[in-house]
């Protein structure tokens, strides 16, 4: 087998720190990604949660709150989405 030119010395240098330079930026999008999900996570339980603490004989006041309180949810879940999109992922489904 013959000797390694500098030529392909090169190109082997070169193709190397791509992938490594690819793997840097690649690695913290998937793990906001994956923090994302989670974050969703959390926002689907803790709406959930609050349509099942309606009860009927809560004073109208403490009933808007909770509607208020699962609308900002549902924003927050709208953001998480953008936000991935804007990272190139694709949104899960609730």
């Amino acid at each position: 087998m013959s000797k390694p030119t500098a030529c392909r010395i090169r190109g082997r240098r070169l193709i190397a720190a791509l992938a490594t330079a690819w793997a840097l930026t690649a690695l913290p999008a998937l793990a906001a990604d994956s923090r994302l999900d989670d974050a969703n996570a959390h926002l689907i339980k803790a709406a959930a949660l609050l349509r099942a603490a309606a009860n009927a004989s809560d004073a109208p006041a403490v009933a808007r709150h909770r509607e208020r309180a699962i609308r900002l949810i549902e924003q927050a879940e709208e953001q998480i989405a953008r936000a991935k999109r804007a990272a190139g992922a694709r949104p899960r489904l609730k």
